[in-house]
């Protein structure tokens, strides 16, 4: 076994050996390739150029030789329609006596309607003078009627104003007095709670008094006559209360 473990220890050393090689001749590789790449890289480049240089090449031939097709076109072109240059410049002559023909009675046919429309613009201004003579006069007219209205208006509105006024004073003084009456009341009220307190107070006192007189009753028959006038009061009482509640309530 010990030899065995030897065995597969130099075996395991000779692997890592062979994998740091392997691992180095990669390393060496991948940098020669990369420095391959960057030397090809200008190559490729002019390469492209050369491509791109050749296909526009291409297409300027292909426009030379239309041009060429339309140069040749041209020229057959102008042979023909050279024997028809004499018609043209003839009726070019006619063309233009016809049009100073046409420009003199222009001409005359201009100082017609100058002079026409002279006397037609003669004629609009004498109607748009009196026309504007008439709109001045119906807008003072206008203008009077207005003043008048507003003079009137303002007669109205300044006596609605004063009547305004006057209602605004009378209803100032009518909230003055219910203010004042308000607070007459309302001190009325804090009288009245002030007695409805009080009775109330005497009413439970007289109440215990009651209470006490009853449990003495039997034993005093001569109270009788004090127990009544306490009922008496305590009713009395009672109804003052309930009274002044109502009173206070209103």
């Amino acid at each position: 076994l010990e030899e065995k473990r030897r065995l597969l220890l130099r075996r395991a050393e000779h692997a890592e050996r062979d994998r740091d090689v392997a691992v180095d001749r990669c390393s060496k590789v991948e940098e020669t390739v990369k420095r391959l790449r960057e030397e090809a890289a200008p190559a490729v480049a002019r390469f492209m150029e050369a491509e791109v240089l050749r296909s526009q090449l291409q297409v300027s031939g292909e426009e030379i030789v239309k041009l060429k097709q339309e140069l040749v076109n041209t020229k057959e072109e102008l042979v023909r329609g050279y024997p028809c240059l004499a018609e043209l410049e003839d009726d070019e002559a006619e063309c233009a006596a016809a049009i100073a023909e046409l420009e003199g009675a222009h001409t005359e046919e201009v100082a017609m309607l100058k002079s026409i429309h002279t006397e037609e613009l003669a004629e609009h201004r004498a109607e748009h003078a009196g026309k504007v003579a008439h709109m001045e006069m119906s807008r003072m007219n206008e203008v009077s009627r207005l003043k008048a209205a507003y003079s009137e208006e303002s007669n109205a509105l300044r006596s609605a104003l004063e009547k305004t006024r006057w209602q605004a004073e009378v209803y100032v003084r009518e909230q003055q007095d219910a203010v004042r009456e308000i607070c007459l009341r309302q001190r009325e009220n804090a009288r009245l709670a002030k007695k409805h307190g009080e009775a109330r107070q005497e009413a439970l006192e007289l109440a215990v008094r009651l209470e006490a007189l009853k449990a003495a009753e039997e034993g005093a028959p001569a109270r009788e006559a004090e127990l009544q006038a306490v009922r008496k009061r305590y009713a009395l009482l009672q109804q003052t209360a309930s009274e002044w509640r109502e009173a206070l309530v209103r």
